[in-house]
């Protein structure tokens, strides 16, 4: 799997659940909703990844339990990320 890396800071941005850090780490890179994931462990990640229509992951090492986020996956450990893109992406 192919990675990118762009920073987005709230500095920059509306506030979360705004989806603008999404949207614009989208523009930066090219990439489309289809081929984008928000990860987050708050439920403020997991609504921005849903204001920016792209698929979300909660993780369960933040300060919201992660079963209680409305995420489209749930994954307890780092090492389930890349399997679970695999999947998505059907790759």
């Amino acid at each position: 799997l192919e990675c990118f890396v762009t920073r987005q800071v709230a500095d920059h941005h509306p506030s979360k659940p705004h989806p603008s850090m999404v949207l614009t780490a989208m523009a930066e890179t090219g990439v489309d909703r289809t081929s984008t994931v928000m990860i987050g462990d708050t439920r403020f990640d997991i609504e921005m990844g849903r204001a920016a229509g792209v698929t979300t992951i909660a993780v369960p090492w933040g300060y919201h339990p992660a079963e209680t986020l409305g995420a489209d996956y749930l994954i307890r450990d780092f090492a389930e990320l890349r399997p679970l893109l695999a999947e998505i992406w059907k790759v």
